[in-house]
């Protein structure tokens, strides 16, 4: 059979009259069917834990030109900007008939705002839901800075002590109870609560003692806890110089004396002071010390050794450390059995006062008449002494304990004999000023 032709004017007329016998109130022509828009229904701008998923659902709506939902379309969701390390499940879906889809949220671990984008596949439309990540449950305590620093005892720390509480993720976490406690001086407060970003701190004085120093941070419970800073306590300021050993010894004259005269320079809680000079001063007995100056050691002790004088008596020697002070060491130089010597020589004193402690001239008999004289600085006797100046001995010792020089004058010495027994000759003292 041959088909049938039709001219096409008369095709065209009879495509006409089929289309108007189809016409009606539920015709849909295919380009009124396809997706044209999509809104967001529901889940959108949620709150909730890094790395948990949200509360609710997000949800779409596909809708067509005629604004009707279109079913059986594919919706794909993306993780977008902050997002990393979450995941959004499905990651397809199809519309229902109502033209929804949705997906559950997983939120990605970094705290902050974090974005899914909806698309329809195969169609330019789609949209964004934003949703806040906080940070998770504390886990971690972390040591964030002032560690291993320096101050003198007794000081605040240049710095504070900081620490960080955070989630399994690294975000800071607030309102976390951190305390803080010290091995020595003290640590304020002694309870803080951590900030908005994780941080919490402790002002930290040091304790009286120099060395190494401990303060701990704690937070029961969390991986870390508790944290441990460690700090160095050095001496403060030099305040005094002690006396450690060697004075009082007795020797025979020109001798060196058994043991070394040892100091030591501390601060203001007994802490000892390194690398501060000390010089050794002979005051009186013409000695010798070495050396005659070095510095204070680690712990602030120095020493030295003293060779007394050739006179007989007692000698002094002072330490002596510029802008803190001095110590003063004594020695009796020791003469042989049956010589007259200064057992406590004279030292400068104002004029019409006595000698303080009293001058004292040492014979080994009792009931020996002993006689001082005053010399001028060229050894010549002068006027001018006072006071006693005749004195027996008792126990080995003539004790001038009201002498008394009323003529102000320099290097001055006094001259001690027996007038009853010249075979003992005489002994000199140091010299020593008269002031007004």
């Amino acid at each position: 059979m041959v088909p049938l032709r039709f001219p096409p004017v008369l095709a065209a007329s009879l495509g006409l009259v089929s289309v108007a016998s189809c016409s009606g109130g539920d015709l849909v022509l295919p380009s009124e069917s396809l997706p044209a828009r999509m809104e967001i229904t529901g889940g959108d701008g949620q709150t909730g834990q890094a790395g948990a998923p949200l509360p609710d659902s997000i949800t779409v709506m596909v809708r067509d030109g005629s604004d009707r939902p279109v079913a059986g379309v594919q919706v794909g969701f993306t993780l977008a900007g902050g997002a990393t390390g979450g995941e959004v499940t499905p990651a397809a879906v199809l519309t229902r008939a109502d033209g929804v889809a949705g997906a559950r949220w997983v939120l990605g671990g970094i705290a902050g705002s974090q974005e899914v984008v909806a698309g329809v596949t195969g169609a330019d439309l789609s949209v964004r839901f934003n949703a806040t990540a906080q940070p998770a449950q504390a886990r971690t305590l972390l040591l964030v800075s002032g560690n291993a620093q320096e101050a003198p005892v007794g000081t605040a720390l240049p710095d504070s002590l900081v620490v960080r509480v955070t989630d399994a993720f690294g975000n800071p976490v607030a309102g976390a109870v951190v305390q803080w406690s010290a091995s020595a001086g003290s640590i304020s407060p002694t309870e803080t609560v951590t900030r908005s970003n994780g941080l919490a701190a402790a002002r930290r004085i040091l304790g009286s003692t120099a060395g190494v120093q401990t303060a701990t941070a704690a937070a029961p419970g969390l991986e870390g806890s508790p944290v441990t800073f460690t700090h160095t306590a050095v001496p403060g300021t030099a305040a005094t110089l002690v006396l450690v050993s060697g004075d009082g010894q007795t020797g025979a004259p020109g001798a060196e004396l058994a043991n070394p005269l040892v100091v030591r320079l501390v601060d203001g809680q007994g802490n000892g002071i390194p690398g501060r000079a000390v010089a050794w001063v002979v005051s009186t007995g013409n000695g010798s010390s070495v050396p005659p100056s070095n510095e204070t050691d680690g712990d602030g002790f120095a020493s030295s050794r003293w060779t007394l004088g050739d006179g007989s008596g007692i000698q002094t020697l002072d330490a002596v450390v510029s802008g803190v002070g001095f110590v003063i060491f004594s020695a009796t130089a020791s003469a042989a059995p049956g010589d007259l010597a200064f057992a406590v020589q004279p030292t400068d004193v104002q004029r019409r006062k006595r000698f303080e402690p009293p001058v004292q001239v040492s014979f080994a008999e009792d009931g020996v008449k002993i006689r001082i004289e005053l010399l001028d600085s060229e050894g010549n006797p002068t006027d001018g002494l006072r006071g006693h100046d005749t004195r027996d001995t008792k126990d080995g010792i003539a004790l001038f304990d009201d002498l008394n020089i009323d003529r102000e004058g320099t290097a001055y010495r006094l001259r001690a004999s027996a007038p009853d027994r010249p075979e003992l000759g005489s002994v000199l003292s140091v010299p020593f000023d008269v002031t007004r």
